[in-house]
């Protein structure tokens, strides 16, 4: 009898395990991008895939420099908005800063959107809607933002908007390109995730 009422205990877990996981995927909508890139014509377009239980889709809207994008919410983070720029001249090899100026390095972020945006949030590089609040501060990334963790594309999305938020206010982010970006950026693919 102990053996019986086991067995019809664990079948009845695992259908209810089942079921809960059917139901959180059926509910999960999962985005990739936006991606944004000139089309044939020359004119920007911004592709993004919205995955749902039923399929995924790419969604292509034609877009242009001054243009908000929605980039979207990530676990318990916000959505927030970019707004596309043209494109900027080399930045410089060197750089400098004033000595009173606060300074904030990080390193490795590795696609973890959640985790950095919780960090800056922690040292109050960005408030609780991801925007600039780090005044004439300076961001410094210091490379491999690609590969092994889900968010890279909010990463650098999110870097990219910071980056022109900070010049406003009189900061700055830089990003240093470390060893995963430039193995991409060569077309060695042996770790990109």
């Amino acid at each position: 009898r102990d053996r019986l009422s086991s067995r019809r205990m664990t079948r009845v877990f695992s259908l209810l395990l089942t079921l809960l996981l059917f139901a959180a995927t059926a509910a999960a909508v999962d985005a990739d991008g936006p991606y944004v890139l000139r089309n044939a014509a020359g004119k920007l377009e911004a592709w993004s895939v919205v995955v749902t239980a039923e399929d995924a889709r790419k969604q292509v809207s034609a877009t242009a420099v001054g243009a908000k994008l929605v980039i979207p919410a990530t676990g318990s983070f916000p959505a927030f908005d970019i707004t596309l720029r043209a494109p900027a001249e080399n930045a410089a090899d060197t750089v400098s800063a004033g000595a009173k100026e606060p300074l904030f390095v990080v390193a490795d972020t590795h696609g973890e959107f959640e985790i950095l945006a919780g960090m800056l949030m922690k040292q109050r590089v960005v408030d609780e809607r991801l925007r600039w609040s780090f005044g004439r501060g300076r961001l410094v990334v210091l490379g491999d933002v690609f590969d092994r963790g889900p968010n890279q594309v909010q990463i650098l999305w999110l870097l990219y908007e910071l980056e022109a938020q900070a010049r406003k206010a009189g900061g700055a982010v830089y990003m240093v390109p470390g060893n995963h970006e430039t193995m991409v950026l060569r077309g060695d693919l042996r770790y990109l995730n």
